[in-house]
């Protein structure tokens, strides 16, 4: 398997984003490589213990992102499907998912979701990516604004989407008070209610999301994109 394989790998088994920053300095260790950039151009790449620095043809232009930066990037590409080439995941074969909590614990969390959804909905909940479990759909607003939420039982979150745009994202730092806090008294109303301040959050952000990017990556990608608008990583080379 090579270095990219082993990346995606990586993504797809540790959800812990300080430790796949750790991982992606071990694994692309000290040295450099030519690198194509987005938009079409070149330039040249030298990474270290403390990040990647790129130098952008033909000016010469030098910047550098850490690896926490750096691992960002990379989620963004797996998510929009543009970090491996086709004939790269022609040889990629998906690692066995991992069992990240004990199963009692996992399996409680699962339970109080199908609950909610059999009684709100008369219908199972899609556990096929426990990464991303949609519990509440509608449209919102006068506007009819769809509004998406997803609980992610391996990264302990909720997330609130309008549109394609992420505007809730409600962190924990484990499975059990993910369960506590927010599986245990789940109310489709407070799901899916929409404040002044999130609907104008959306509109600002609907206007300036790129095309091709799927809406778990837009949020990130503008962020990122402001700060290093000539940098988004196109992959290890």
């Amino acid at each position: 398997m090579g270095g990219k394989q082993r990346i995606m790998a990586m993504y797809q088994t540790q959800p812990d984003r300080s430790l796949r920053a750790k991982t992606l300095a071990k694994e692309y260790g000290i040295g450099g490589h030519s690198h194509d950039f987005l938009d079409g151009s070149r330039g040249f790449v030298n990474h270290d213990g403390r990040g990647m620095e790129f130098d952008h043809y033909p000016e010469h232009k030098k910047f550098t992102l850490s690896w926490t930066q750096v691992e960002k990037y990379i989620d963004l590409m797996i998510q929009s499907d543009r970090y491996l080439t086709d004939k790269e995941k022609e040889h990629y074969t998906p690692p066995v998912p991992i069992t990240v909590e004990p199963d009692a614990t996992l399996t409680h969390a699962k339970n109080l979701i199908r609950d909610f959804c059999l009684e709100e909905y008369d219908s199972e909940p899609d556990f096929s990516n426990l990464s991303k479990i949609g519990i509440a759909y509608t449209n919102a607003t006068d506007e009819e604004i769809p509004i998406q939420v997803n609980v992610d039982l391996v990264g302990y979150r909720v997330e609130r989407y309008l549109g394609e745009v992420l505007i809730d994202e409600r962190q924990y730092e484990s499975l059990e008070d993910l369960t506590e806090t927010e599986l245990e008294a789940l109310d489709f109303s407070e799901l899916v209610s929409v404040t002044d301040e999130e609907l104008e959050h959306y509109h600002s952000k609907a206007e300036e999301r790129p095309a091709l990017l799927p809406l778990d990556a837009a949020a990130e990608y503008n962020a990122l994109k402001e700060q290093y608008p000539d940098a988004l990583v196109q992959g290890q080379r």
